[in-house]
């Protein structure tokens, strides 16, 4: 998991494709050593196979704000702000949430 609150892919040319519309951004929230964590975002990284997406990866154990907002429930996966799951990512549900909001 990166580390502090900076995006996973910031500064890449990938990074700056959300300035494109339609594009959507996640935001998974975990912090390293926990295994749920890696869990989601491997579910994360299948369902980005299929589906396009910016995703950003925040380490919650570097906030003091982010620790106590979300405490023991990461992963968190946010889209654009709205929290789809926590401790766990249904993928199938993922792409479905994807598909309606891009409208695909």
């Amino acid at each position: 998991m990166p580390t502090g609150g900076a995006p996973a892919n910031a500064g890449s040319i990938e990074g700056r494709a959300s300035d494109n519309w339609g594009v959507r951004r996640l935001t998974l929230y975990g912090k390293p050593g926990c295994h749920l964590c890696d869990d989601a975002r491997a579910a994360v990284a299948r369902v980005r196979a299929e589906r396009p997406f910016e995703l950003d990866e925040v380490d919650v154990s570097l906030d003091p704000a982010l620790h106590r907002r979300f405490g023991e429930r990461i992963p968190v996966l946010e889209l654009e702000g709205e929290v789809l799951f926590e401790y766990h990512v249904d993928e199938r549900a993922l792409v479905e949430r994807l598909d309606r909001v891009d409208g695909t």
